[in-house]
């Protein structure tokens, strides 16, 4: 039977297996080339240093490393996946992209969910832990997609192109500020940025083959789904809350009366995000002294 230490081991050997076979399958399998791309190189370094990420005790740097892996997994599926429909994709595309989903699934595995579930001083959700941490991963990958993008198109001399990236990623940057540090704002930002992005996609306003344009359509399309429960309980309970107080009070005894108000602030810490905890007690508050009055 295994130790601790020994699984400890087994799971960081795989995890730096996985990274690094993802990291370095671009440059093994391409043809050679005289020099190769830096954009290459800066890929290989990001995805390398997603294995250490994965020893940290920072939750931030936890969510970080899955993202890279699914980021790298998602296109690697993609690209394969647009290889086997066309049917003409040479060997060296299949040979790379098959080895980058592979050494993907291979550190996300290897990774489980090891440091995703300690807590963080910023993100520290009362609920539906897992959905914010899946669109936070999410929309980092996105984020790092559109910077690649940028550099990519950078390195071609098409500088208004990869402006356009460069802000979108900006743009994912900021409402995942917020987002972490679970503002409602943080939410609204990130919903706005992935409109924004999906409409680009589909609208060429992002200079990318229909193909990969699509892909980052749809990605960004599931961020805007993944919040929809969040969002309807958020509403649902503010809603609830507030107009039960005059109830609760017109239908208990005075020395009960006493303890609704605290009782309903303290309803409220269920709710997600911290901005809205607050709007919320105050709403309550409200409520309260006027059901009083």
């Amino acid at each position: 039977m295994s130790t601790p230490k020994q699984k400890s081991t087994l799971r960081n050997a795989g995890v730096v297996a996985g990274a690094t076979t993802a990291a370095i399958a671009p440059l093994v399998f391409t043809p050679a080339l005289e020099h190769i791309p830096a954009i290459a190189i800066i890929y290989s370094v990001a995805v390398l240093a997603s294995a250490p990420m994965a020893w940290s005790k920072k939750l931030s740097l936890q969510m970080l490393s899955r993202s890279v892996w699914w980021g790298t997994g998602l296109y690697s599926v993609w690209i394969l996946g647009l290889a086997a429909y066309f049917g003409d994709a040479p060997n060296e595309l299949l040979l790379t992209f098959g080895a980058v989903l592979g050494g993907s699934i291979a550190a996300l595995i290897s990774a489980g969910k090891t440091g995703l579930a300690q807590s963080s001083s910023l993100f520290a959700p009362r609920a539906a832990r897992t959905t914010l941490m899946l669109s936070i991963i999410l929309a980092l990958a996105d984020t790092q997609a559109l910077g690649f993008y940028g550099l990519l198109a950078g390195q071609e001399g098409a500088l208004s192109e990869a402006a356009v990236f460069f802000a979108s990623a900006g743009a994912m940057i900021f409402s995942l500020f917020g987002l972490y540090r679970l503002k409602v704002w943080g939410l609204a930002a990130t919903i706005i940025a992935n409109i924004a992005i999906a409409g680009l996609a589909l609208g060429g306003g992002l200079s990318l083959p229909i193909e990969l344009a699509a892909a980052l359509a749809i990605t960004a399309g599931v961020q805007l789904l993944l919040p929809i429960p969040l969002i309807r309980q958020m509403l649902g309970r503010g809603k609830a809350n507030t107009e039960s107080v005059a109830a609760d009070y017109a239908s208990h005894s005075a020395p009960a009366r006493a303890s609704i108000g605290a009782s309903r602030g303290a309803a409220s810490s269920g709710v997600v995000f911290d901005d809205f905890d607050k709007e919320l007690a105050a709403k309550t508050a409200t409520a309260t002294a006027t059901a009083r009055a």
